[in-house]
């Protein structure tokens, strides 16, 4: 695929001139890597967990300058620490799951004060957990499953104090569990699935209150249940998958009984297995296989008759299997694999016309597995492999020439996001963790937008072998001329010169190991790519 790229960009903005938005924020593990992860915003504060090397996986807080990041509580002394997990925001305060080691892993609210910072409440007495999970916010208080010991995992409830936090309803009586999960509001009340028992995992409702919360229908009639899944507001109503006799399939409800049906039979066969239900404007866009085309990209209208396949990108059987579907700025960006070039990254505005392939992030049949988008500055953020250095940062305005890789204004480590599993906007800045130098995995930022770039220069299907390389570098650039080419670091300075080649031969073994930039000239124009130099 020939693209259009600068100069200046190659060498100075995409790869050095960003260097002022991508920098380490603060290494808190000196010794090691801190991990710092599930970084939620409340109000002025950013939380997350990190270890210092010292306290083990705690609980930090930053309200963005690195003089004001600290450690907010030594919940569990010593070097595992109280294993923070599953942040949540409600009323101005975090909650969390943590232990302290006398009691198992708990629900715990924090102001960003040691002082403030304390156990909700016991729910399972003593060191076993209650196994708290799928927290959910919904008017006003926070909705979870969890075990008291007696009454297995049910469905409980918390306005953020010990005397409102309880369990909602015994939703299966005695010691068993209804395991509550997939939580998701319409029409203010809470919708979720759980098993009692008869009738198996199915569709619940809840307004907050015991009598309140109750069966809505039993979608696959018997014990067996449906195991309801990927609910998604759309059109007033609730999308999911449910597994009936007619297979795993598309389902809807308005909330009722009678307006709890199957949309429709994708796949008359078998199971069409719908995932990834995303909304773009009036109509619902998702991955499902109909037994004829492999998993493909459909659209919905919210009827039967306008449910469809949007396009077969990938024909035949193996299908494109869409991934990650995402909506920013009226179109839908997702990865998918046409057969020929990989995973890559796609989008559609919802016609068959408007769907395409954006860019061809890791050049030939290599995959570049687009995932984690995040809007930010108005533009669209996500981590990819463009197969030279792994998992990086990427951004796109939307269109091919834009959607470029961001580094900091040092070689990177290899595949430095290969442990970034979330990006947060907090004052102006997107923080993420990441493991570019040798600091280790830490809690980096970026901060401004892309550089414009206005100065164009040629590139050709420029390509490297092996990459990575220890000794000899090959080139493959179609079949023009190499005139001359040059190699540098990723602060632009020149580290080899067409002096240490032959043919299409490079000779790297005075190279010391990281990522380079290779730059290749030929009576076509610049050519240009980077390549990684091992030990």
């Amino acid at each position: 695929m020939k693209k259009k790229i600068l100069l200046q960009a190659i060498l100075l903005i995409a790869l050095y001139g960003n260097s002022q938005e991508i920098t380490l924020f603060k290494d808190i593990n000196e010794s090691g890597d801190s991990y710092s992860v599930n970084h939620t915003v409340v109000d002025d504060m950013l939380f997350f967990a990190a270890d210092d090397g010292i306290n083990g996986n705690e609980l930090w807080v930053t309200t963005g300058s690195e003089d004001e990041t600290y450690l907010v509580k030594d919940l569990l002394p010593g070097a595992v620490g109280g294993s923070v997990t599953d942040l949540i925001e409600l009323g101005g305060k975090l909650y969390f799951k943590a232990t302290n080691g006398t009691s198992g892993y708990e629900l715990w609210v924090s102001d960003g004060t040691s002082l403030g910072t304390d156990m909700v409440l016991d729910i399972y007495p003593g060191a076993t957990s209650a196994n708290i999970s799928n927290i959910t916010k919904f008017n006003e208080k926070l909705y979870f499953s969890a075990d008291n010991g007696v009454d297995g995992t049910e469905l409980w409830v918390s306005d953020g104090t010990t005397e409102g936090t309880q369990m909602l309803r015994d939703i299966l009586p005695g010691s068993g569990s209804s395991i509550p999960r997939n939580f998701k509001e319409l029409n203010d009340k809470l919708y979720f699935s759980a098993n009692n028992g008869a009738v198996g995992e199915e569709l619940w409702v809840t307004d907050g209150t015991e009598i309140g919360t109750e069966l809505i229908k039993d979608v696959e009639v018997g014990a067996g249940g449906s195991w309801i899944g990927g609910m998604t507001l759309f059109n007033d109503k609730l999308y999911f998958y449910a597994t009936t006799d007619d297979g795993d399939e598309l389902w809807m409800t308005d909330g009722t009984t009678d307006g709890t049906e199957l949309l429709k039979d994708i796949n008359p066969s078998g199971s069409s297995y719908t995932e990834f239900h995303t909304v773009l404007n009036d109509k619902m866009l998702f991955s499902a296989d109909d037994g004829s085309n492999g998993a493909e990209l459909w659209i919905t209208d919210g009827t039967a008759d306008g449910t469809l396949l949007l396009m077969d990108i990938n024909p035949g059987l193996a299908g494109s299997n869409p991934l990650h579907l995402f909506e920013f700025n009226d179109r839908i960006y997702f990865g998918a694999n046409d057969g020929t070039v990989g995973s890559e990254l796609w989008t559609t505005d919802g016609t068959l016309e408007g769907t395409q392939l954006l860019n061809d992030i890791n050049p030939g049949s290599g995959s570049s597995v687009v995932t984690n988008f995040t809007i930010f500055n108005g533009k669209l953020y996500f981590k990819a492999i463009d197969g030279s250095n792994g998992y990086e940062l990427w951004v796109t305005d939307g269109t091919e020439g834009e959607t470029v890789v961001l580094l900091p204004a040092i070689a990177p480590n290899y595949s430095p996001l290969g442990s970034t599993y979330r990006f947060v906007e907090f004052n102006d800045y997107l923080y993420f963790n990441a493991n570019y130098t040798s600091v280790g995995s830490e809690l980096w930022r970026l901060k401004g937008s892309l550089s414009t770039i206005t100065d164009e220069v040629h590139q050709t299907d420029l390509s490297v072998y092996p990459n990575p390389a220890e000794n000899a570098l090959f080139i493959n650039l179609e079949e023009n001329e190499i005139l001359d080419v040059h190699v540098f670091d990723l602060s632009g300075k020149e580290m080899l010169s067409g002096s240490s080649t032959v043919g299409n031969q490079i000779n790297i073994t005075a190279l010391k190991p990281g990522v380079y930039l290779l730059q290749v000239k030929t009576v076509a124009g610049l050519n240009t790519t980077r390549f990684v130099k091992m030990n």
